[in-house]
């Protein structure tokens, strides 16, 4: 009787968290993709920059590895 009182317990849990509203999907800007496009070529023409060149490249070699 106690593992049937259990399982109902499990049961109307599982219902409860059914009943639940879902959490809502992640929204991503509308604009990401074009940021995205802007920020890396930002990037290159830093890497240009003789000055930065040598320690901008091993940091992005650190941050990929």
């Amino acid at each position: 009787m106690a593992k049937l009182e259990a399982l109902e317990a499990e049961k109307a849990e599982l219902e409860t968290r059914l009943v639940a509203p879902t959490p809502s999907p992640v929204r991503l800007h509308p604009n990401l993709a074009e940021l995205y496009r802007e920020k890396v070529a930002t990037l290159g023409e830093a890497l240009k920059d003789p000055g930065i060149c040598i320690e901008a490249i091993e940091l992005l070699r650190s941050l990929i590895q």
